[in-house]
């Protein structure tokens, strides 16, 4: 059985409706549709899920304001302008853990939130 093609919309207006060093909020009004639609735009990031020689899989503490507790990740970060995901990658592992990278592996590009944010992982 074929599922019907669902037409895409086209967004008709964009309009910054609160912006920070960190993220812009976006409303985007797509066409049909009289209410704004929010989202969030932010720089693109990397998670690195590390081994070590030892087969230790290297983590980081650190409070989130956004969550209001001190959670336990992967090393993660934002990609500079300027920089690949690899660099990033690479950068983040080192200031947050002190470990370098020997090799990377591109495990998967994924847009973490197709919902409310706008970048990708």
């Amino acid at each position: 059985m074929l599922l019907p093609t669902l037409e895409t919309p086209e967004i008709d207006h964009r309009d910054v409706a609160f912006s920070t060093p960190w993220f812009e909020l976006i409303a985007k009004r797509p066409s049909g549709q009289t209410a704004p639609h929010y989202s969030i735009g932010t720089c693109d990031y990397v998670s690195i899920f590390a081994v070590t020689a030892e087969g230790a899989f290297p983590l980081v503490r650190q409070f989130r304001p956004a969550v209001e507790e001190s959670t336990l990740e992967l090393p993660s970060g934002h990609v500079d302008k300027g920089d690949t995901p690899g660099e990033a990658a690479r950068k983040e592992l080192l200031e947050e853990t002190g470990y370098v990278a020997d090799e990377m592996i591109l495990v998967a590009k994924l847009a973490p939130d197709t919902g409310r944010l706008g970048n990708r992982m």
